[in-house]
Order: structure tokens, then sequence, then C-alpha cells
């Protein structure tokens, strides 16, 4: 038997869920959601031992990657266009 679920659950909420079964279900697609920063924020994901690490970059911080090492480029440089 299917069960179908009224909306999509937040990865917390799937971790909680509890259909009162010994059933266990697998994950298989899922996807980050972000709220929305305070401060505009550029992400940049880093593949490290199979799983994906995440640094952000606010203001003036330079952007720090190791795809582009030469990168000389701050996060407020990005959103105001220079």
């Amino acid at each position: 038997m299917i069960q179908v679920l009224p909306k999509n659950l937040s990865f917390a909420e799937y971790l909680a869920y509890d259909d009162r079964t010994d059933t266990r279900y697998e994950l298989v697609y899922a996807a980050r959601y972000m709220s929305t920063p305070k401060l505009p924020t550029i992400s940049v994901y880093q593949l490290s031992e199979g799983e994906y690490q995440v640094l952000q970059f606010r203001g003036a911080e330079r952007i720090i990657s190791a795809t582009f090492p030469d990168l000389i480029l701050t996060a407020e440089q990005v959103f105001v266009g220079r």
C-alpha cells in the first residue's frame, strides 16, 4: 500500500515521520531548503569524501574556491556587479 503525504516534508519532518509501522524508508531525492538569508550570501559547495561541504561568504569576505584558486572576488562585488 502506498501512502500519499499531504505536503512535502522538510528533512527534519521526514526524519520524525511516523507511519506507525516498522517499515523503513529510503530518502531517494532530497533538496536542501534554505531560508532567505538576512545578508546576501554566496554559497560554494565542494565535494569532499563523497559529501558536499558548503562555505558561505558575505559582504567583504573573499570568496574561496578550490576549483578557482586564483579567484579574487568578494561576495559584495558579486551582488553589486563590480
